[in-house]
């Protein structure tokens, strides 16, 4: 993508923006053309601040109305921006400014479903209350555990807490593709503790076949279809797959892959990750079943809206499907224990722990993201971890077989 605000310096490989001043204006600014260092070499990070900035300095010169209004806003921040500038410093917002862009795009995006959007907005205004309105770069280390400690004073649950800095996280996240700054958030999040009662045990294998082969089609809820079987072939979480929109869907080098990223509402930041498709769901019409959906969220059926967005199916699973494998009353496996199958598979087919902790999101894992595995070299040991669960004694139904 060429953007028409960018300048590469030949000896630093450094980015500037670049914009001419209109020429009603020249006299106001003093000069032809406004450059700033962008403060990278990198080309995308370079081209999306120069287009956030590009949009700032257009809507300006359009709204400008050579008045007094103007002159006041002209000369307490244009001119320190230009200043800042010509120092090669760059400008920094506010926390509620930066707060109120990040919200504005997740938005505009529909990235968020109503309840989301609540959420994350209360736990903004509570945030900036503690950690008042600085500008972005001011914030460090000290201010973060400080928020740490505040949220346990409060006596909150690990999750609340896990979610409040999350959240936050995810924001500085966003910020360090515009900004030139660290994230003091990085790697706070309190590690939970397991309630060993409420684990749920895998499946044993004839339970697995049971539950797989004629496998029920309902092609008004294919939800229930294809949430089982893309957990037992990547152990993605089930309320993961119910969010997932064809946007989540990408290639890398002809490898079709999931992308679970920062825009859904995911249990941790280390949930933030890319999974390989695996063999045997494209086999099983998967992508056929996605170019086929009219609208961009691939499970449209489900209620984006509820707490639980797979709640639906868990229920259905839970309750109906399962129905005949259910030894008595005290039975505790759950829709949820096919992820425990995946896990298992993983170990006991001698994956590194690291790529299976990654492909899972737990904690253990680094938190893959789109630029760590942008090539094949990259993405293909998770390909052959994803490849080595297998099922040879499932004969599986494809999804289109009867429509």
């Amino acid at each position: 993508m060429k953007t028409k605000y960018l300048l590469q310096c030949p000896r630093t490989n450094r980015f500037y923006f670049r914009i001419i001043v209109p020429k009603s204006l020249r006299s106001k600014y003093g000069k032809r053309e406004i450059r700033r260092s962008l403060h990278t070499t990198d080309l995308t990070t370079a081209q999306h601040q120069a287009i956030n900035w590009g949009h700032k300095f257009k809507t300006l010169f359009i709204e400008e109305k050579i008045s007094t209004e103007f002159q006041i806003f002209y000369k307490s921040n244009i001119q320190t921006n230009i200043q800042a500038t010509s120092n090669d410093e760059p400008i920094y917002p506010l926390l509620s400014e930066a707060i109120e862009s990040y919200c504005k795009e997740k938005i505009a995006k529909n990235a968020w479903t109503a309840n989301s959007q609540k959420e994350f907005e209360s736990i903004f205004i509570k945030s900036l209350k503690f950690l008042k309105d600085k500008k972005i770069d001011q914030y460090n280390r000290d201010h973060a555990i400080d928020f740490l400690n505040s949220l346990k004073r409060r006596n909150l649950k690990q999750q609340t807490i896990a979610k409040n800095l999350n959240t936050i996280s995810s924001l500085f996240n966003w910020l360090q593709l515009s900004y030139d700054i660290k994230n003091p958030f990085t790697g706070l999040t309190p590690k939970q503790k397991i309630n060993v009662s409420k684990e749920r045990e895998p499946y044993t294998n004839d339970e697995l076949k049971s539950l797989f082969e004629n496998y029920p089609i309902d092609h008004k809820r294919p939800s229930r279809y294809w949430i089982p079987h893309i957990m037992l072939f990547s152990g993605m979480r089930p309320s993961e797959i119910a969010q997932l929109t064809k946007n989540n869907i990408i290639a890398i080098d002809n490898i079709f892959c999931f992308q679970l990223t920062s825009e859904m509402n995911l249990k941790t930041v280390n949930a933030q990750r890319i999974i390989p498709i695996h063999a045997k769901l494209i086999k099983l019409g998967l992508l056929e079943f996605i170019n086929s959906q009219k609208e961009n969220r691939i499970f449209n059926e489900l209620n984006p809206e509820r707490a639980k967005p797979a709640g639906a199916v868990s229920s259905y699973w839970n309750t109906t499907h399962t129905k005949n494998i259910k030894k008595n009353k005290e039975y505790k496996k759950s829709l949820y224990s096919l992820r425990h199958n995946v896990v298992t598979a993983l170990r006991n087919t001698g994956i590194k722990e690291t790529f299976a902790s990654e492909l899972v999101g737990h904690q253990k894992g680094t938190n893959i993201t789109f630029q760590r595995y942008a090539s094949s070299n990259q993405i293909k040991p998770l390909k052959e971890a994803i490849e080595s669960i297998s099922w040879p004694f499932i004969e599986f139904s494809l999804y289109f077989r009867d429509k």
